[in-house]
């Protein structure tokens, strides 16, 4: 069975298709026909989500993920501004600043160890306005404090 729900798709078998496949294969010839395997295969080009367009007043996901690359841990901090055109709706581990339009993160992070957090952010209702985020990430405290990356992203509504 095929469902679609808003953006996302599901599909369904009351069986396991791909055990179905694997053993099916297993006694063919490489270049027979597997209908099980086509089965799967066709079931996940349909469940593959579209690219989501950046239309006006649309909520957009976004992902942050942290990443201590060395063995020891590390105090970081993560600051995103957004423009006066875009509006936080969800901002899972960040707390608003007393600056308009900043959201701050900070952690402990162990040595080799990450953390992702999920973001919303509501688009302008203006098609065809461009707006910004600004990602920093510090690490380190006061004094020893080093700022890691410091970049610009533009957002264009259509």
């Amino acid at each position: 069975a095929i469902h679609r729900y808003q953006l996302g798709k599901t599909a369904f078998a009351g069986f396991d298709v791909l055990k179905q496949a694997f053993a099916l294969k297993q006694q063919q010839i490489p270049s027979a026909s597997n209908t099980f395997e086509q089965l799967l295969l066709s079931s996940l080009v349909y469940v593959n989500p579209d690219a989501i367009s950046p239309k006006a007043s649309r909520v957009m996901p976004y992902k942050m993920e942290l990443q201590n690359q060395a063995t020891t841990p590390v105090n970081a901090k993560v600051i995103l501004t957004l423009s006066n055109g875009l509006k936080m709706m969800n901002a899972q581990g960040f707390t608003a600043s007393t600056t308009a339009g900043e959201w701050v993160y900070t952690t402990t992070l162990a040595g080799n160890a990450s953390t992702a957090q999920k973001l919303y952010v509501q688009l302008p209702k203006d098609v065809a306005k461009t707006e910004q985020i600004r990602l920093r990430v510090q690490t380190g405290d006061g004094d020893t404090a080093v700022i890691r990356v410091d970049k610009n992203y533009s957002i264009t509504t259509q």
